[in-house]
């Protein structure tokens, strides 16, 4: 298994990071994986060594770089190959001198330059280099060649220090099998540093085994390590520290198009060094923001970001767009042991179709919108509200569940104006009497997190509420005898009409009954009850703002489409009597002779008379 060292960070979850300074003891770490390697004859990638690179190690006191990762002088005659590695990871595989005697500075070594830079005031030490070679009875490429290997049977290592040789290690035996090599300086003094230093190591292979029918001669290496750390107890170290939302807490709830607040820290380090990292959810830096920790997130997108604090140890500041997983590799920097989780929602409002609608109130019949009258669309938020404000938008005048079940008889006159209402969080002043432009944000319910009103609306749909006064009419019962040929009307004196407030006033005759209209007029003298039949009706006066086109003879005076008001009635009874036709007889009678003279029973039938009251009446001729 692959011997990674990170000195920096650990990931705990996906999308929290650990304190990323490692402690006193831990040595910072720079790694040659090879696991980049590329090598291709064709393209000539065999002969290009910028796919070997090393990455960077710190620990807050000493940084490790190696800018030019591993090379060979004259790669063009030193290639090199990929093979299979540790944990199904590539390798290198190059070739060797195959005499038995170490040449040294020869073009065919590997080599890596390492300088050790200081971070803190603590003197340094480069404790060790260890990697894993192996000199295979067969050798095999990735995506080439296989086949038998005259391996080499000895290796030789030299170190410089900033030129100077240090040590010649010569005679070293390879293995037929992934081998690790240790080389510990710990205690050596001649590995130690004060101030800026450059390393170069040089790794050699020689002295083939002589094997006969070999393909080639191949040796393999993997996971080189160099470490380095501050002598003895190391000096306390400053970090980060923690971050917090100004004012306290590690959350913040915003919106979009507002979200902005301060950080701070914890950190005692000098203003200058100090620097905050705001990520998203793929952990890509998004902003670096300088001490004074003002976070503006209002033209960014919706979503959960994450804000670290961070300070510049010597590696500089990092790009917009990295990676935070990737900062080990490239920086050398402390970042803060905790995070500020930041939420930042959008509510929609979203779009109402429907309506407008219209009322006609007379402060007794319900006024509730028709089932399925509205249909929202496109709304987002973790809560939805119906809202009925007045025209102006501004005053709330209902918060209806459900809007179907709101009457809207109990609103005031006018226009008013129906919203839904999206919203994350909590809401404060979401009460009928209050003003939209006073909600604001309340508590979580959970921490006491300050969270500030996000919400949005939709449309509105306008609803007319029209009220008329009726007119109260005083008079009557008026009786008629119709049918007589005598114009029967009544006079706009016989009757004391308190107006109401329509425009229009018109005199309506409907059935007793009050539903089918019998006739209409403007001017009551113009209704004749002679010309209609016996029966009771009833007179009304109805009060509108339009002219009514559905107001017509024939039409159901309960069902008017155009807002009107209807005063009380009176009640007219018209009286239309027939005597009738008498049939029967003629009859003679001898008077005087002492016998009554009567008609006989059923000797006269009497047909088609009408009337309450019947009277026989016998007159001369």
């Amino acid at each position: 298994m692959k011997n990674l060292w990170f000195c920096l960070f650990t990931f705990f979850s996906p999308f929290l990071l650990s304190p990323v300074i490692a402690d006193n003891g831990s040595p910072a770490v720079l790694l040659i994986d090879f696991n980049q390697c590329i090598s291709d004859k064709v393209d000539g990638t065999n002969a290009d060594y910028s796919d070997i690179t090393a990455t960077t190690g710190n620990n807050g006191r000493v940084s490790l770089s190696a800018p030019e990762g591993g090379y060979r002088t004259r790669p063009h005659l030193n290639t090199h190959s990929c093979t299979p590695g540790l944990d199904g990871t590539p390798a290198m595989c190059i070739g060797f001198d195959p005499f038995c005697f170490y040449t040294p500075s020869t073009s065919a070594a590997f080599r890596f330059d390492v300088t050790v830079t200081p971070v803190s005031q603590d003197p340094l030490q480069l404790e060790g280099l260890q990697f894993y070679q192996m000199a295979p009875e067969m050798f095999n490429w990735i995506d080439g060649q296989s086949g038998i290997n005259n391996y080499p049977t000895k290796y030789g290592l030299r170190i410089f220090k900033n030129g100077v040789l240090l040590r010649d290690l010569r005679d070293i035996p390879t293995t037929r099998d992934w081998h690790l090599e240790v080389f510990d300086f710990t205690d050596d003094p001649d590995f130690a540093v004060t101030t800026e230093t450059v390393f170069n190591f040089e790794l050699m292979a020689y002295c083939s085994a002589g094997i006969i029918g070999g393909l080639g001669t191949f040796w393999d290496l993997e996971n080189i390590q160099v470490t380095a750390n501050c002598i003895g107890e190391c000096a306390p170290l400053d970090t980060a520290g923690e971050v917090a939302v100004a004012g306290g807490g590690t959350e913040y709830y915003g919106c979009v198009r507002s979200a902005q607040f301060q950080l701070t820290t914890t950190s005692t380090l000098p203003s200058e060094l100090y620097h905050y990292l705001i990520v998203d959810e793929s952990q890509t830096i998004i902003d670096v923001l300088s001490s004074d920790g003002l976070v503006d997130l209002s033209q960014n997108p919706s979503g959960r970001y994450l804000a670290y604090g961070y300070v510049d140890l010597g590696g500089g500041v990092p790009s917009i767009g990295t990676s935070l997983a990737n900062l080990p590799d490239l920086m050398c920097l402390s970042i803060s042991q905790n995070a500020v989780t930041i939420f930042v929602n959008e509510p929609e409002g979203g779009r109402l179709l429907g309506g407008p609608f219209e009322f006609c109130t007379d402060g007794l019949s319900m006024d509730f919108l028709p089932p399925n009258g509205l249909t929202l669309f496109d709304n987002r938020g973790g809560n939805t509200q119906w809202l009925v404000t007045d025209a102006t938008g501004e005053e709330i005048l209902a918060l209806p569940f459900d809007i179907y079940e709101l009457d809207f008889e109990s609103l005031p006159d006018g226009v008013c104006l129906v919203w839904n209402l999206s919203y994350d969080g909590w809401i404060k002043n979401l009460e009928v009497g209050n003003r939209v432009s006073d909600l604001i944000g309340a508590s979580n319910l959970v921490g006491n997190v300050a969270i500030p009103a996000c919400f949005d609306l939709s449309n509105s749909v306008p609803v007319f509420k029209t009220r008329l006064t009726p007119s109260v009419l005083t008079g009557g019962p008026f009786t008629f005898c119709t049918g007589d040929g005598i114009a029967d009307v009544i006079n706009e004196a016989d009757i004391m009409v308190s107006q109401g407030s329509g425009v229009y006033n018109t005199w309506v005759l409907t059935d007793v009954m009050g539903v089918e209209i019998l006739s209409v007029s403007e001017d009551l003298s113009t209704l004749d009850f002679d010309t209609e039949g016996r029966g009771n009706c009833t007179l009304w006066s109805l009060t509108h703002d339009v002219p009514m086109a559905d107001l017509v003879p024939g039409g159901d005076f309960t069902n008017l489409v155009e807002c009107s008001s209807r005063s009380n009635f009176i009640t007219i009874v018209k009286l239309d009597n027939e005597g009738g036709t008498i049939t029967g007889g003629p009859f003679e009678f001898c008077t005087r002779d002492g016998i009554d003279d009567y008609i006989p029973v059923g000797g006269i039938n009497l047909d088609g008379n009408t009337g309450s009251n019947n009277k026989w009446v016998v007159t001369d001729m």
